[in-house]
């Protein structure tokens, strides 16, 4: 007597089926009996696979660390404002309608009209100048430094300048005051004056 005996796997896109014959002896008591059975063996194989999510590689961030994004960005909505003259900071002055005695001088702001005006006591002449905010720039000083964050979340904020990025026109600076001392922050360059 002959058993076909056959085996198969859930079939993907390829396969290889090799029928092999395999003779098995059996010993009975009487007489020795053979048997020949027939196995056919399928292996598949699976070209396609399947990629990571984004998502899965970046890890979950906890609530407190989400609770903290969601108030800085309220923060920066709350902070952001389309002026940022403030007193004691140094300025230069980039219009030359001042004059050729003021362009591309430095000075410091002693008082701020209206938000969008200051006066700025210039430094190499002592003279005093009413300027609008859009004929001046802040100065970012060297590395080390104390700056005042004049825009954004933390404006109003002193700080220690700890790196300048010129590529991306940013900083890194560390909060000196209010509720986030310690903390290093990246700020762009025209936020963060001295």
């Amino acid at each position: 007597p002959s058993i076909l005996v056959t085996s198969s796997k859930k079939r993907t896109e390829t396969t290889d089926e090799t029928p092999e014959e395999v003779v098995v002896k059996k010993k009975s008591r009487f007489e020795p009996i053979e048997e020949t059975v027939t196995t056919t063996t399928t292996t598949t194989t699976s070209v396609f696979k399947k990629p990571f999510p984004p998502a899965a590689l970046k890890p979950k961030k906890s609530a407190l660390e989400e609770l903290r994004e969601a108030q800085e960005k309220m923060k920066e909505q709350k902070n952001r404002k389309d002026y940022w003259l403030h007193e004691d900071i140094i300025v230069k002055i980039i219009t030359s309608k001042l004059g050729e005695k003021c362009y591309k001088k430095k000075g410091v702001i002693t008082k701020v009209e209206n938000r969008y005006q200051a006066v700025v006591k210039m430094l190499d002449t002592n003279d005093k100048i009413r300027v609008d905010q859009a004929h001046v720039e802040t100065v970012i000083p060297a590395i080390g430094k104390n700056v005042l964050i004049v825009n954004g979340a933390y404006r109003g904020e002193e700080a220690t300048l700890e790196d300048i990025h010129q590529d991306t026109f940013s900083v890194d600076v560390t909060i000196l005051t209010g509720s986030m001392t310690g903390t290093r922050w990246v700020a762009l360059a025209g936020y963060v004056r001295w």
